[in-house]
């Protein structure tokens, strides 16, 4: 099987690493074009691409054409360009990311429907599936892999930082339900121009260059998608942490618990427990939860592969 990263930015190691990781048993060759994107779960190719988005969907096409024999997977894919894709189709599938048209996108759900309508999605969130079912599409739903830090010794959070990447996705709710963070910081990154206008209501940002999640002992990790079709690889990154995950608002609750059903997260009223979340969550019953998640992913992810 060939898995192309067509478009992945560097910060989607962590889940290519969860993903290779899930269906390690099988005979995969990964074709990456960022060297960050090299892990060592899979056999990968390294090659040199453009960074225009024609350039590279042309290297791509000379690619589906060079494995044209072999099973094929879009990890990610520039969907302006995949209807090149048609002659592939027969051995083709993709697989979703934030790719899946919104409600609301009209001229992206038409583009869908009708330019792509013959090829295989493997769906990460249940609200994708529907969106996708409701365009009459192709879909399967896979779910969204977890990445297993063997070993790992999780940090206690003994700092007074709550991260909160997603925050440009709806300032108004946690500018909201600021007084339940009062006395702490909010760790975000520095290029979201909305800040000036919420620091006026008592929440205190820290702006940092990149967001450390890997090495910073954070006392949650709040996330917002504002949508019910697409989710966030933040929380797979918070539950590979044991990171006590955050949620304000209904619509990322229900994509929360349809992709990690059974797994403990916080609504604002609930934060005074996040002080036992890493004693009562502890690490065995965390790699035990992502052993049998990834176990039901890999099936998942099989059984629609037999199907296409």
């Amino acid at each position: 099987m060939i898995i192309i990263d067509w478009i992945s930015p560097d910060n989607h190691r962590n889940f290519n690493r969860a993903f290779f990781t899930s269906i390690k048993d099988l005979d995969i060759t990964h074709i990456v074009f960022s060297e960050k994107l090299v892990i060592p779960e899979v056999k990968c190719i390294f090659l040199k691409s453009s960074s225009s988005r024609l350039g590279r969907a042309i290297h791509v096409l000379k690619l589906l054409w060079f494995y044209r024999k072999s099973h094929i997977i879009l990890l990610t894919y520039d969907h302006l360009y995949l209807p090149l894709t048609l002659p592939f189709f027969l051995n083709l599938a993709v697989f979703e990311h934030n790719t899946t048209p919104e409600r609301n996108s009209h001229l992206k759900a038409f583009w869908h429907k009708f330019l792509l309508i013959k090829i295989p999605r493997l769906a990460q969130f249940s609200g994708q599936y529907k969106r996708l079912k409701e365009l009459s599409l192709d879909v399967h739903y896979v779910g969204s892999p977890i990445q297993l830090i063997e070993n790992a010794e999780f940090k206690t959070a003994v700092s007074r930082d709550y991260v909160a990447p997603t925050i440009s996705n709806n300032f108004s709710i946690i500018a909201d339900k600021s007084k339940f963070f009062q006395g702490n910081n909010l760790v975000v990154k520095n290029n979201i121009s909305e800040l000036g206008e919420y620091t006026l209501k008592g929440i205190q940002f820290k702006e940092v260059d990149k967001i450390d999640i890997e090495n910073h002992p954070f006392k949650g990790i709040i996330v917002s998608t504002n949508s019910e079709i697409r989710g966030s690889g933040w929380f797979n990154d918070a539950i590979a942490r044991n990171i006590p995950v955050i949620i304000l608002d209904k619509e990322t609750e229900k994509v929360f618990n349809d992709t990690f059903p059974g797994y403990p997260f916080y609504r604002e009223n609930e934060l005074s427990r996040l002080e036992d979340h890493r004693i009562t969550q502890n690490s065995q019953l965390n790699m035990s939860y992502i052993v049998s998640h990834n176990e039901k992913f890999k099936n998942r992810f099989l059984q629609a592969i037999y199907k296409i």
